[in-house]
């Protein structure tokens, strides 16, 4: 017995005549017909009396008819949940406990990594072992090496801070020990700390990542003569600071997609200015061969853009 046959008989029972089944199914009355005596010598039953060019089902028919459509929906179900299985064989979850790996990394992870479906999410406080164990996540880009026996945990990236300023404004705020003359060199490379910072204003995007709650207790650093306006939203800081063209902070990661080619940048070699991003899975998934894919393109990605910064 085929399940296209107990098809056959469903849309024929609902059709009431062969011709009419025969025009939903695509196939021909005769072919059809075959089908249809064929299941019935496989049952051993008659499903149908014909009457007039009408297939009446008989009492065995209508007894039957249920059992099928029960066959078929399982049938069915079987399918779909061999898709699912199939769908999550090239699907990976991977959790960024901030938006600088996730915006820098994911881009070139999804470009390179074929056949497979990155999920990624940004959920700062979602990144820990218990949401990793759990089986939430696949991976977990976390802040910190987490030190437990059932994870492994690997340095993915470094991202440091740097101080922003327009070309066009670069009086908008004073450095200590650096001139303005210097800063309009194109070749300039100098740094800077939080403290030497003086009389100006900064703009800074804060979307609540890892990094911007580690830098918020630096930027307690500042000098009073420095104002600081703290923006929530992206577009918001975007319009104002293409308006205002006045000083922000960003960092490595960030400047590589966001710098127009009008802003001198000035590493910020505060105790707190740099940041390590840490890749972690669970012991023993590496075997699969999406993670492991995975792996090993994070490590080239992430090699690229050690060699980019020296």
């Amino acid at each position: 017995m085929e399940t296209r046959q107990l098809q056959h008989f469903l849309v024929v029972a609902r059709a009431r005549t062969l011709t009419e089944a025969a025009e939903t199914l695509h196939i021909t009355q005769p072919a059809l017909s075959m089908s249809i005596r064929r299941l019935e010598e496989i049952l051993g039953v008659s499903l149908f009396r014909r009457e007039r060019r009408q297939m009446i089902l008989t009492e065995a028919g209508k007894a039957l008819l249920s059992r099928a459509e029960a066959v078929l929906n399982a049938e069915e179900a079987l399918r779909f949940a061999a898709r699912e299985l199939a769908r999550e064989e090239v699907r990976l979850r991977i959790a960024f406990c901030d938006p600088g790996p996730y915006w820098y990394f994911v881009p070139r992870l999804a470009a390179t990594l074929q056949g497979v479906t990155i999920e990624p999410v940004l959920v700062p406080d979602d990144c820990t072992p218990e949401a990793l164990c759990s089986g939430r996540y696949d991976c977990v880009v976390s802040a910190e090496e987490w030190n437990e026996e059932d994870i492994a945990s690997q340095l993915w990236a470094i991202d440091r801070t740097y101080l922003s300023l327009s070309t066009d404004r670069l009086d908008a705020l004073t450095i200590e020990g650096v001139s303005v003359e210097e800063l309009a060199d194109p070749h300039f490379q100098g740094t800077a700390r939080m403290a030497d910072l003086r009389a100006g204003e900064i703009c800074f995007l804060d979307l609540d990542g890892a990094f911007s709650r580690q830098k918020r207790s630096l930027h307690e650093a500042l000098h009073p003569s420095v104002k600081m306006t703290v923006y929530r939203d992206f577009f918001l800081f975007r319009h104002d600071l293409m308006t205002s063209k006045a000083p922000t902070f960003t960092t490595e990661m960030v400047r590589t997609y966001r710098d127009d080619g009008t802003r001198r940048f000035i590493l910020m070699t505060d105790e707190k200015g740099d940041i390590g991003y840490w890749l972690n899975w669970r012991r023993g998934e590496e075997s699969r061969d999406v993670l492991r894919r995975f792996l090993e393109l994070a490590s080239e990605h992430a090699k690229s853009y050690e060699a980019a910064q020296k």
